[in-house]
């Protein structure tokens, strides 16, 4: 069965670490990790919002 994703809340998406979901590294620059979206898909869930459970 499957279960909302714990790390990304169930969005699939999470927040850049590098810019605090900004997008910018630099005020005029976009940061590489994100490509200045401001956030990534959710490396627990690959994007789907759902995580197996441990049972």
């Amino acid at each position: 069965m499957k279960h909302k994703c714990g790390y990304c809340g169930g969005t699939g998406i999470v927040e850049c670490d590098c810019t605090g979901g900004c997008g910018k590294k630099y005020a005029d620059e976009d940061c590489p990790m994100c490509l200045g979206k401001g956030v990534h898909i959710c490396p627990e869930c690959n994007g789907t919002g759902k995580a197996e459970d441990d049972e």
